[in-house]
């Protein structure tokens, strides 16, 4: 079933402190804490959240997932999934509801209803189903070792090669980044 993404509430931290950063990067100055905190959002930006090379959520983000109806099964997006805060739904008369949270339960990323029940009927139109979710993995500390190492890497080669000009070569990522990350990418949802 299709459906259309937006984010209600971003990260309020980064998977990786500027402290963090500078420690890898070896820098003891304040003098650079601009661009390195840059280089932290880039290298979180190009794997995290909706556009993301891994599909998944890093840290503690609020998502809207607007849906054209019920499926028998919503598979959410963006995990881990940490909770359904809401489900609303257009009923067949237009009006707005937002069905009881006794009413469809949440396994790993698959919302379904509850057991004995039904979902409601919905008028016929691209955003009939909200569902609002809290996803990634929590706080900073709470992301896997992994996922950080090939931000580090990243934020590393950024900061290292603040400008490139290459004719003729590919640039491939630092040694390493892709297999820290390639267990972590939600595959075949893209």
């Amino acid at each position: 079933m299709s459906y259309y993404l937006t984010l209600d509430t971003a990260p309020t931290v980064t998977p990786v402190t500027l402290a963090e950063a500078k420690a890898h990067l070896r820098v003891d100055s304040a003098v650079e804490d601009e661009p390195i905190t840059t280089s932290i959002l880039a290298a979180t930006g190009y794997i995290d959240g909706e556009d993301g090379w891994l599909g998944r959520s890093i840290v503690t983000q609020v998502w809207k997932m607007m849906l054209p109806g019920f499926g028998s099964v919503i598979r959410l997006p963006l995990p881990p999934i940490q909770s359904v805060d809401s489900i609303k739904y257009v009923d067949l008369d237009g009006a707005s509801q937002t069905l009881a949270t006794d009413q469809y339960a949440l396994t790993d990323r698959e919302v379904r209803p509850a057991y004995n029940v039904s979902w409601p009927s919905t008028r016929v139109q691209p955003d009939a189903v909200t569902v609002t979710f809290t996803a990634g993995y929590g706080l900073a500390e709470d992301v896997p070792a992994a996922i950080k190492a090939a931000i580090l890497l990243h934020i590393g080669s950024l900061y290292q090669v603040r400008e490139s000009h290459v004719i003729g070569d590919v640039i491939e990522p630092p040694f390493g980044y892709s297999a820290l990350l390639a267990s972590y990418r939600v595959w075949g949802e893209r």
